[in-house]
Formats: C-alpha cells, structure tokens, sequence
C-alpha cells in the first residue's frame, strides 16, 4: 500500500502540480523497494510473525527507500519528509529497544544526510540555511518525543496486558480448585456413609464373634479406609479454601509413598531427593 500511495503522489506531483524530476531514477528506486518487498513476503511466506531482525531490516529498507525518494524529489524541502517518522513509530510499538534505537538512528541520519546535501545546495543563502537547520532540529526532537512517549505507553500497555492475564489465570485456578474441592467433598460423603455403616456391623460382629480370624482380619483394612476417608476429608477442605501451602520435597515423597503402598501393596519405590542449582529435583524408580 506505502509503494501504491507513492506512485500516485509521484504521478500527482509530475502531471498535476509538474515538478521536474528524474523519472528514470524515480522508477528505478519504486521497482527496487517493489522487488525487496516481493522477496521479503517470499522470505516469510511460511512464517505468521517476523523476527525482531526482520523487522528491524524491513523498517531500515523502507527509511532508504524513502530516503532516496526524497533526495531525487526536493531533498529536505520536500513536504514528506516528516513520513521519516513513521517507520520510528512502527519500531516501537513492533521491535526491542535496542532495534528501536537504530530504526531511530536511521531515520535521524537520513534527514541529516538530506539537510546536509541542501545545505550545500544553499550555501549562499543564509535564510534557507537556518529553516533547514531549524527543520533538523525539529525532527530530531520530534523522533526523540515520539519514540520515548510511544515505548512508554506500550510497556504500560504489555504491563497491563500481564497483569490482567495473571489475574485471569489466578482465577482460573481457584475456580478449577473450588470445583474440584466440590467434587470431592460429594465423592467423601458418599464414601462415608457406607465405611461407618460397615464400622458399625463390625463392631456388632466383634461383640458377636470376637474370636472368629475373619472378623479380626477385617479391622485392618477398615482402620486403612477410615484413615484414608480422613485424608481426603482434608484434601477437600484444602481444596474449597482455593489457598497455597508450600511443602517440602521430602513431605511429597512420604505423601506419595503413602498413596502408592496402598494402591500397589506389591509395588517398591525409592525417592531420590537431590539439589539442582539452589532447587530440587525428585527422581522416582
């Protein structure tokens, strides 16, 4: 779209307003950015986001481009040698700090490039001197308030972004904890009551048959599931309180050996604990 519009203004400038220029090189530097643009989409036809360096490559291109544009069309003195600005602002909404500054250095060193150049070309005359050199300084202060005013909003903006994601996200979490802790307050209650109703037919059959193996046998296992049927009551008041507790590595490991002796009674594991650069790592056989 910037190479159409640049066509028209040229095509504008040369048949309605009849500035003099070189057709030739003007075309010539229009067909050379239309092939750079060309290849930079052939480039990153199979990417849906260019690298930071590519950016910063195609916003260094678009300043040269441009550059020479206004050089063989008015230098200085040409009325659209403020869109220097743009590919500034572009740099930093789009692209690091570092690369914004030479996107920014760029652009400063075009217009220097440019007032140089008429400059000379006004060497006796001391009124276009000063307008130019007043011309330099303006844009200068204008890049440096553009680019410090527009990475300042953007960083407010990223930060703001952050933090209503991790927000979010923290919301998320607590309405997935209160869920589960729902959840497994249903499946604790309807554990319960059939794990009392059997304590209770045990305690009559231990009354009825206190010396029958059977029934002594079965004070083990009940003891496990009452004592199991604790743990999850916990669990589940953990869960619905949606709160972070921090635990050791050690409590984890107990915890989980815990878990797996009573499902895989047959089953050995081992833990080992061990430190990684100030953290820990748990390694289970």
């Amino acid at each position: 779209m910037a190479i159409i519009i640049q066509i028209v203004m040229l095509a504008i400038a040369a048949l309605v307003f009849g500035k003099q220029f070189d057709f030739v090189a003007v075309v010539g530097v229009v067909a050379a950015e239309s092939v750079f643009q060309l290849l930079s989409i052939y480039a990153y036809r199979n990417t849906k986001e260019a690298a930071s360096i590519g950016m910063t490559m195609q916003l260094l291109a678009d300043i040269l481009f441009l550059t020479i544009l206004l050089d063989l069309t008015g230098g200085a003195t040409n009325a659209f040698v403020s869109l220097l600005v743009l590919p500034t602002v572009i740099a930093a909404v789009t692209i690091p700090t570092i690369n914004m500054l030479m996107v920014s250095a760029g652009a400063i060193g075009a217009y220097l490039y440019l007032y140089i150049k008429m400059s000379h070309e006004h060497v006796h005359h001391m009124d276009m001197s000063t307008h130019l050199l007043g011309m330099l300084v303006n844009f200068t202060f204008t890049i440096i308030v553009v680019v410090t005013v527009v990475s300042i909003l953007v960083k407010q903006n990223r930060k703001k972004e952050r933090a209503i994601a991790m927000l979010r996200e923290q919301q998320l979490q607590q309405e997935q904890l209160i869920a589960l802790g729902s959840a497994a307050a249903q499946a604790t209650h309807q554990l319960a009551t059939p794990i009392a109703h059997l304590a209770l037919l045990h305690e009559e059959l231990e009354e009825s048959y206190p010396k029958d193996p059977c029934v002594q046998e079965m004070s083990e296992p009940l003891g496990k599931c009452k004592e199991q049927l604790n743990v999850f009551r916990e669990f589940t008041e953990y869960l619905k309180s949606a709160s972070k507790q921090m635990i050791t590595a050690e409590h984890l490991a107990e915890q989980l050996k815990e878990l797996t002796n009573l499902q895989f009674p047959r089953q050995h594991f081992r833990f080992d604990i061990t430190n990684v650069q100030g953290g820990c790592a748990m390694i289970l056989c």
